[in-house]
């Protein structure tokens, strides 16, 4: 009986011991010269006392300003996050009253570790100091023998940073900064402080270029080579959406640094580095997209805490309304980023860490289908497999992510999810599992290529420069590859019409000066695509005024006017063609052109329009196709599976040599091109959709309903010739059953729409 009852006492225990290697990977041994009996870095990377890799995820929280008590009594509410780790500030100043004894800080890191939260513990009032005076009050603070005490009682939990954001940066020298912080290193080992160690970058926490210099000889020169790197992120910095490369091109030169750019030179270098802080981005001196570094710290494994959660001068950059959070309601826009977003939060991606024990336990997931780095051939059907589990409970659901856009989600084991279509290109899978908790965990993603395997067409790129083509280019070349182009490129300045002979396609970037391209490729019977809105009007594509019959519009949404044309790739309605805003190109065309999409809320200016051969634009009768595209400069680089659809989509329909008609003829259908009649028809729940080719070309099939509405979309799907098949299982995109009733099948492909009736009985 003793045994029963204890097993029955037990069995959680049991149950987080066989679940940890799982959730946080496998074990390391810890080396014998790191002499900490808690966190330890290895090979780049963190890990706790019992050798799982730990990724930090949670926030920076004040005990030095503010409402002390409530400062306190908010670390329950943090907890409830999810957060793992907590940065948490401390202060020696005169006037401090909430953390300026050993036994208030004693009892403040007592808090944080009943709530499971490992407590990395910082002295505040060095910030932006350049003095070595500076960090040697500090070090002579830690090592009062009060504060060391509980540093040295609870080793296994407290990481020590340092100081907040202090040593001078920006000049080159980073000397200063890296030798006192030797001599800080040696005297808290001397004396006894094993705990792991944190230095913030210098100027300010944000000056990357001293971590990158001297990061690995302040980690050599600790005997336990025990040390983190934290860089903070606010106005020297920008994310990809808006760094140009500008700003550090080596590691003398200032800001603004871009983060993704800098944190890769870290991480590639093997530097252990976490974003110790960054705030919000409505905060004017905070000018990146947050969520771009929430994404490539999670890609990346990187940990972040971010600043701050509550009782700063500005509320902008505060995450709760007051110190509590009992629901979301509490929450302010910047802590409902980074507490809830569905892929990035806290609540989806902090794992707790396997030194404190959990009543309740967050799910495992795995992607087993596709591997990682998998080469996909276009066109074809992809599954997407998933392994989940839930050792306290049941798994209720998986989510599927494409990128940043939720494709779709199971609720029944063996988890998948079947796309017919997924365009060419890169794609980040993305799976997470929710549990009948409501506790959330995200898979490592999964990183695939679609695209063809041969190259048997050839594209001419006019670009800025040949020699250093930009990233947004690169993205585009990528593309084309993948979609069977050789490409050659030539320079805006030097290119001519004769550049275009025996090319299949001519493309023209934005990255171009107009003035140096001008109507040199006007009269050319090859396809042309261009998203370079200042040479609309020199190809005749539209009027000459500039902000009126041609310009760019900043966002990120394109609305699709014209959903049964092969342009629009199958998609409707407004569409999301980047997943953050950048600049949108756009035109006016001649009543001649096709429409297909506009700028989301904006009558009249077309991201997406073409001429036919032989259409009438301005003052010139098209010599073979054209089309006008949304991209723009950089945006190459930002496209989501929507954007890359309808290039796609422009690239088949422009390099469509098959389907370019003469001047004023009109070709009749094919006779071949056929839809059959479903069977069974009526059915409940599954029936056979087949159809015939006399040539290969993309298709695109869709089921409405009796009102018109869209129920289920394959997508643009490429097909060769003769007779294929897809079955339709009932369900809706979002794989829900649809109730009873009539159903049309429609058919679209060059040109043609085919439609048949169906009946569903249940």
């Amino acid at each position: 009986m003793f045994w029963v009852d204890n097993m029955k006492k037990y069995k959680m225990f049991f149950l987080l011991l066989l679940a940890l290697p799982v959730i946080l990977n496998a074990q390391v041994q810890k080396p014998d010269y790191i002499l900490s009996k808690g966190f330890f870095t290895l090979n780049g990377k963190i890990y706790d006392k019992n050798g799982y890799e730990v990724i930090m995820r949670g926030v920076n929280h004040t005990h030095t300003w503010g409402d002390g008590t409530k400062n306190f009594n908010s670390i329950p509410h943090i907890a409830k996050t999810g957060a793992n780790v907590v940065r948490v500030c401390f202060s020696n100043w005169d006037w401090q009253t909430i953390s300026n004894t050993p036994e208030k800080r004693r009892a403040i890191v007592e808090s944080y570790i009943a709530n499971g939260i490992a407590p990395m513990v910082e002295l505040h009032e060095a910030t932006c100091g350049e003095s070595p005076s500076n960090i040697e009050a500090i070090i002579d603070n830690w090592l009062d023998p009060g504060n060391q005490e509980w540093l040295n009682d609870y080793e296994e939990y407290v990481i020590l940073n340092i100081a907040n954001e202090w040593g001078p940066g920006s000049n080159g020298d980073y000397s200063v900064w890296r030798d006192t912080y030797k001599t800080a290193i040696s005297q808290l080992r001397d004396a006894g402080v094993n705990n792991m160690l944190v230095i913030d970058a210098s100027g300010c926490g944000q000056d990357p270029n001293g971590i990158i210099l001297n990061g690995q000889e302040l980690i050599d020169h600790d005997p336990q080579h025990n040390v983190v790197l934290s860089i903070h992120f606010y106005g020297n910095w920008l994310t990809r959406n808006n760094f140009t490369g500008s700003g550090s091109t080596g590691v003398y030169t200032s800001s603004p640094w871009g983060v993704e750019v800098e944190l890769s030179k870290m991480r590639d270098a093997g530097l252990p580095v976490i974003v110790g802080e960054f705030g919000w981005s409505e905060y004017e001196a905070c000018p990146y997209i947050t969520e771009l570094i929430l994404e490539f710290c999670q890609v990346n494994k990187i940990g972040w805490l971010a600043w701050s959660w509550n009782s700063n001068s500005d509320p902008l950059l505060d995450m709760v309304w007051d110190w509590a959070y009992n629901s979301d309601e509490d929450l302010r826009e910047y802590g409902n980023v980074i507490i809830n977003h569905p892929m990035y939060g806290l609540k989806t991606t902090a794992q707790p860490l396997s030194i404190f024990t959990h009543d309740k336990t967050k799910p495992s997931v795995l992607i087993t289908f596709p591997a990682d780095s998998a080469f996909i051939t276009f066109p074809s059907e992809l599954t997407i497999t998933v392994d989940a589990d839930d050792i306290d409970g049941s798994v209720d659901f998986v989510e599927f992510y494409n990128g940043l856009e939720k494709i779709g989600e199971d609720n029944s084991a063996p988890y998948s999810l079947t796309l017919p279509v997924i365009s060419r290109g890169d794609h980040r899978l993305g799976v997470i599992a929710v549990d009948n908790d409501g506790n959330r965990t995200l898979a490592d993603f999964c990183f695939i290529t679609v695209g063809n395997q041969n190259i048997d067409k050839t594209a001419l790129l006019v670009t800025a420069n040949a020699a250093t083509v930009k990233p947004g280019d690169t993205r585009v070349v990528e593309y084309l590859k993948l979609a069977g182009y050789n490409t050659i490129f030539v320079d805006d300045d030097t290119a001519d019409a004769p550049d275009a002979a025996n090319m299949d396609l001519v493309l023209i970037s934005s990255t171009i000066v107009p003035t140096k391209v001008k109507d040199k490729f006007n009269h050319i019977t090859i396809p042309i695509i261009v998203w370079e809105a200042r040479l609309f009007d020199d190809l005749k594509m539209t009027d000459v005024l500039a902000l009126t019959d041609y310009g760019t519009a900043d966002g990120k949404f394109i609305t699709i006017i014209n959903p049964t044309h092969p342009l629009a790739a199958g998609l409707n309605n407004d569409v999301m063609v980047m997943d953050y805003d950048y600049k949108l190109t756009w035109g006016k065309p001649a009543p001649a052109a096709i429409t297909v999409a506009g700028i989301t809320g904006q009558s009249g200016l077309y991201s997406l329009f073409a001429y036919e051969k032989g259409a009438d634009m301005f003052g010139l009768t098209a010599p073979a196709r054209r089309v006008g595209l949304f991209l723009y400069d950089e945006s190459g680089s930002q496209l989501n599976q929507n954007g890359w659809l309808l290039f796609d989509a422009a690239l088949e329909w422009a390099g469509d040599k098959t389907v370019a008609v003469p001047p004023n003829e009109i070709v009749p259908a094919p006779a071949q091109i056929e839809l059959a009649q479903n069977f069974p028809n009526p059915f409940n729940p599954e029936t056979v959709l087949k159809f015939t080719l006399p040539q290969p070309g993309v298709v695109r099939m869709q089921i409405y309903d009796l009102n018109g509405r869209m129920v289920r979309n394959w997508g643009a799907v490429h097909y060769g010739a003769g007779e294929h098949q897809l079955r339709w299982n009932g369900c809706n995109d979002n794989g829900l059953p649809v109730p009873s009733g009539v159903y049309y099948c429609t058919l679209e492909t060059r040109g043609q729409r085919l439609v048949n009736k169906m009946l569903l009985v249940k």
